[in-house]
């Protein structure tokens, strides 16, 4: 069987709902049944550990189990990933779509004037993700089907460069 797997991020908060949720035995259950082999949990600075190993390693429900805190880097887990599960942060968001990879946004209810929601819901109603919160997260694999989602396309920030030079009255030669 090849690998499947699921990464979930939190960035560096705490997002204890969507750790407890993805560490559900019913949603590792349902995460096997879709044909995932393997969870990867990125807990943060958050207290709640999955099945309170203190390994960080485990086997649950049939899927391979991992979690860690942080990373230097995440590229080569989301590289790696079939699906993303991730908090609503712009960076992880843009970096996921970039990598063409099924991406669930988990809006963290906690955060205050959480703007969260509006990128998340702006780019579920194009089509390039799905949003959630921690409370329903498992109605949503239910019903993923990541064959649907539309590969975000890039903006091309010299077309703006190039717009402003014009409006500024620069001609294209830009010696001095």
């Amino acid at each position: 069987m090849s690998k499947k797997s699921v990464l979930v991020v939190v960035g560096t908060t705490k997002f204890e709902d969507l750790i407890k949720a993805v560490s559900e035995k019913r949603f590792q259950k349902l995460l096997f049944s879709k044909g995932y082999t393997h969870l990867n949990i990125q807990i943060g600075h958050g207290e709640y550990t999955p099945a309170n190993s203190e390994s960080g390693s485990g086997r649950e429900e049939g899927l391979i189990v991992d979690w860690f805190r942080f990373k230097p880097t995440l590229a080569s887990d989301m590289t790696e990933a079939s699906l993303i599960i991730s908090h609503g942060g712009s960076g992880t968001i843009f970096e996921s779509l970039s990598l063409r990879k099924a991406l669930i946004v988990v809006i963290n209810e906690t955060l205050m004037n959480n703007h969260q929601t509006e990128l998340a819901s702006r780019l579920a109603k194009d089509g390039h993700l799905v949003y959630t919160f921690s409370k329903s997260l498992y109605e949503t694999i239910e019903t993923l089907d990541p064959g649907t989602l539309k590969p975000y396309e890039q903006g091309q920030p010299s077309l703006f460069a190039d717009h402003l030079d014009k409006l500024m009255g620069f001609n294209g030669d830009k010696t001095d």
